[in-house]
């Protein structure tokens, strides 16, 4: 993980590889949508969100056409989102949605913290019984 000083406080979507025009963004807590025209192929956007596991990204097209986008983690750690579709003009949506799997290991969490209570109770239960 590289650390740039320009991008510690980056507040801007950042196109990291091809071209396209960035019209308008705009960041409602754990949603940011880009619009975009001239869109060249293969081109790379870098938002400014912290990578987590949970990110989705879509490109909507100017006929509300949704595709699904690739993300990962950027040289610098935000999200990074791949635009390989033929559409020069559109908006990219980004949004986090917590994995199934932290769920599962809140659930598994609280299961052994339930487990772990009853152990101390019982072994209270057995220290009170020999006195």
């Amino acid at each position: 993980l590289r650390i740039n000083p320009e991008r510690i406080n980056m507040k801007k979507a950042v196109i990291i590889s091809g071209d396209a025009s960035i019209i308008a963004e705009s960041k409602k807590e754990l949603v940011y949508e880009i619009n975009l025209e001239n869109i060249e192929k293969d081109t790379n956007i870098e938002i400014p969100f912290l990578y987590y596991i949970g990110y989705n990204a879509y490109f909507e097209s100017e006929n509300k056409e949704k595709i699904e986008l690739e993300t990962q983690e950027s040289d610098y750690g935000f999200v990074e989102v791949k635009l390989k579709n033929e559409h020069t003009k559109g908006r990219v949506i980004v949004e986090y949605k917590t994995p199934i799997s932290y769920y599962i290991c809140y659930i598994i969490s609280g299961i052994t913290l339930v487990v772990l209570i009853m152990y101390i109770i019982n072994y209270k239960k057995k220290i009170t019984n020999r006195e």
